[in-house]
């Protein structure tokens, strides 16, 4: 992270918070607590869900052989997300936990450490938007390409 002198001259004087400042800082982490539980639960869920596919796989053989992929990759996908999701979850967490912890001990070092892991789950999510973006746009390329290739094979 890139020092800028103007900020940090300011941040030597020291930052004060405000009691509504601060409270809402508090409700925010107690929600960013909650958000982050869901998200390792459906973390957890979505394990689950891959492990399923992968062991009754031979079952479901049948029904996904429209699809062309075999259920195990289709598991492979599931605890793959699992594992990406699980980052933001903890980003998220760790900002709420300290967070609380911070502003029930009026501890600034606390309350940076927090605040990265909030710019953490904010970035991650900025990265992964960027990453669905380019899928969609090269998912579209692909179907121009397919369907130009088709009009002319055609």
């Amino acid at each position: 992270m890139e020092n800028n002198p103007i900020l940090d001259s300011e941040m030597e004087t020291g930052l004060t918070l405000s009691s509504d400042a601060r409270a809402f800082l508090f409700e925010t982490s107690r929600w960013a607590q909650f958000l982050a539980i869901l998200g390792f639960v459906g973390a957890g869920f979505l394990a689950l869900t891959g492990i399923a596919f992968m062991v009754l796989g031979g079952a479901m053989a049948q029904s996904l052989a429209q699809f062309g992929f075999p259920p195990a990759l289709f598991g492979l996908f599931y605890i793959a997300l699992a594992v990406i999701y699980i980052f933001p979850s903890m980003y998220l967490y760790q900002f709420a936990t300290k967070g609380k912890q911070a502003l029930q001990g009026s501890n600034s070092a606390l309350l940076t450490e927090s605040l990265g892991g909030l710019k953490s789950t904010f970035k991650f999510y900025g990265i992964f938007a960027i990453a669905v973006i380019g899928l969609y746009f090269l998912a579209i390329l692909i179907g121009i390409v397919a369907g130009g290739a088709g009009l002319i094979g055609g």
